[in-house]
Order: C-alpha cells, then sequence, then structure tokens
C-alpha cells in the first residue's frame, strides 16, 4: 500500500508540473524591452556587461533555462551551466555545459558540477551579469565539500543520515550549508564583484517558511557554527555520523561575512 501511495504522489506530482508552463513563466519574469530586461521592480540593460554568466540547477532547470534562453537570443550569448536530473542534448540549450545530477543523494556527476560553477564564478568580475535559476532538488544536484579531504562515498553517507534522521528540513539545511563550498554564501565568496540575479521555482510540496539550501547559493546562512552542532546534537544523529565527519564536534566552518560586497548587489525574483 505504501509503495502505491507514493506511486500514485509521485505521478500526481509529475502531472501537476507537466502543466505549469515554467519556460513561459520565467519569460512573463524577465520581460525584454530591447537591451533590457526586467527582473523584479527593476531593469538591467545588457549591454553593460561583457558577459551573461547563467547557472541553472535543479529539477526545473531545463524548462527554466529555455525560458531565459528564449529572452535574451539571438541577440546576446549565454555562458551556461546546466544540472537536471536527465541528460540535456541539442536545442536551444546545446551550447550550455550539462551535467547529471543526483537526487536525493549526490553523485560523481554533482561534485563535478559543484566543481565547474566555482570555476566559472572565479573567472566573473564586475562586468559579468550571473544569472541563478534554481529549483527543487538541487541541494543534491550541485554539491562540492569545504573539506577537500571528504569524498564523494562520504558525502553521500552524510545526506543519507540526515535525511533519515527525522529532522526538519531546516535543521537539515543548516549542517549541509556549514559543509558545502556550493550553499550558504559560498558562491558569493567565489565572485564577489559580479552583478548578479537569482530566480527560483519553489517547490509546491514546500511550506512558505521553508528555505532550501539550494535557494542560498549566494546569499549568506543567518545560522552560527553554535546553532549548526546544536542542530547535528538535538537529533542525536552525531552518533551515526559518517568516521569523515566526527571533527564536526570541535571543528566547523563559520557563515561567509554577511557584508561581502556581492550581497550588497544580490537580487531575487521569486
Amino acid at each position: 500500500m505504501e509503495h502505491d501511495l507514493k506511486t500514485v504522489a509521485r505521478r500526481i506530482f509529475q502531472q501537476t508540473l507537466a502543466a505549469i508552463d515554467i519556460q513561459a513563466a520565467i519569460a512573463r519574469r524577465l520581460e525584454r524591452d530591447g537591451t533590457r530586461i526586467r527582473a523584479g521592480a527593476e531593469y538591467i540593460d545588457l549591454r553593460e556587461f561583457r558577459e551573461i554568466v547563467v547557472i541553472g540547477f535543479g529539477k526545473a532547470s531545463v524548462a527554466m533555462a529555455e525560458g531565459f534562453q528564449s529572452v535574451v537570443a539571438p541577440d546576446f550569448r549565454v555562458d551556461g551551466i546546466l544540472v537536471s536530473p536527465k541528460p540535456v542534448t541539442g536545442g536551444a540549450l546545446r551550447e550550455w555545459k550539462s551535467f547529471v545530477g543526483g537526487h536525493p543523494l549526490p553523485t560523481a556527476e554533482s561534485f563535478a558540477a559543484g566543481r565547474a560553477i566555482l570555476d566559472r564564478m572565479a573567472r566573473c568580475d564586475e562586468r559579468s551579469l550571473v544569472v541563478f535559476l534554481i529549483s527543487g532538488g538541487g541541494s543534491s544536484m550541485v554539491e562540492q565539500p569545504l573539506d577537500t579531504g571528504v569524498g564523494l562515498v562520504d558525502f553521500q553517507a552524510l545526506h543519507s543520515v540526515l535525511v533519515t534522521c527525522g529532522a526538519p528540513i531546516e535543521e537539515i539545511n543548516v549542517v549541509r550549508k556549514h559543509l558545502s563550498a556550493t550553499k550558504g554564501g559560498r558562491l558569493a565568496a567565489a565572485a564577489p564583484c559580479s552583478w548578479w540575479r537569482r530566480s527560483r521555482r519553489r517547490d509546491p510540496s514546500a511550506r512558505p517558511s521553508r528555505q532550501p539550501s539550494a535557494w542560498l547559493p549566494r546569499v549568506p546562512t543567518s545560522a552560527s557554527t553554535c546553532s549548526n552542532w546544536t542542530s547535528i546534537q538535538s537529533f542525536s544523529i552525531h552518533y551515526s555520523w559518517p568516521a569523515a565527519w566526527r571533527f564536526l564536534s570541535t571543528n566547523t566552518w563559520e557563515r561567509p561575512n554577511p557584508i561581502c560586497p556581492s550581497r550588497r548587489r544580490s537580487r531575487a525574483t521569486a
């Protein structure tokens, strides 16, 4: 019975997602007027930038990327990185660098995608416009550990412990954002001088108060190292912690400085 209910629920979700024209929704939000696109309440003149870098990841990333591409093409070239659940070949996104990210656990492709995005952010400057297109599932599809000594198997074990410990997603994300090089504002640290926009597609099943960690690639987390360890202890998950992560009790990374220049230049479009 449980298996049947999961199958039905998954089918309903997929049918609902298919009924939503994500590509058209992105095009509406980023309405274009000549060389300018509207993002929220303001307009951005694309001529002011030497490059447009778009990073898309999550379950709806392909449709979101196609929507953005339809807005700026053919007048402006996009240097894009796309991380999606399935391979992307041909079509409007044929020039994008693509990865197949893992979900619910990160995979080798998730690590490769995280490394590629960080490397691309490092090449951005004050004349780079960076756009993030983020949807559900991005937390595991794009990953890179802060500690270079931690490998994929260790990170997969960590995710397995977190998603089965019974903690609410908010608490799980407090931990994730302190261990990942791609969450909690650390992409901001990788490209501190660029202008950027963040467009996200909410998970229909998420409560309004939830703030999935993949939505915050460039926004510093408000949770401290102390609250990180408190979250770990409160659900007793440190007892089943993978060996490579045992140092967390005394050696976790603090969040990036919330007054970094890139944060002042941030804009979000829901």
